[in-house]
């Protein structure tokens, strides 16, 4: 394989880069389908000049837009999802309430 082939063959970090954006966004999009690339073994490859049309592509939602989740969030949402699994629901008048107080 050519220097040029390896430089048009992108890694998700090096393609994370290139994007500017946390490699577990271009890891999200990848898996739901909606960034191309393809999985050699256990790793994710993509070529740049998808990319370069991907973002060709992407006029009204940016990729840029997302940032990842901390830690603390996750912890919220996963609290949030197993509070509904159990009936735990709060009126949406009294979380207006507690959050404005």
């Amino acid at each position: 394989m050519g220097a040029r082939t390896r430089r048009e063959i992108l890694t998700l970090e090096e393609a994370a880069g290139y994007l500017r954006v946390h490699p577990q966004t271009v890891y999200r999009r990848l898996r739901a389908g909606t960034l191309p690339g393809a999985k050699v073994g256990d790793q994710w490859r993509l070529r740049k000049a998808d990319l370069d049309e991907y973002l060709k592509g992407r006029t009204r939602e940016s990729v840029f837009d997302e940032e990842p989740l901390s830690a603390a969030d996750l912890r919220e949402i996963r609290q949030g999802l197993e509070d509904i699994r159990l009936g735990r629901t709060v009126p949406r008048q009294a979380y207006r309430r507690k959050r404005s107080a």
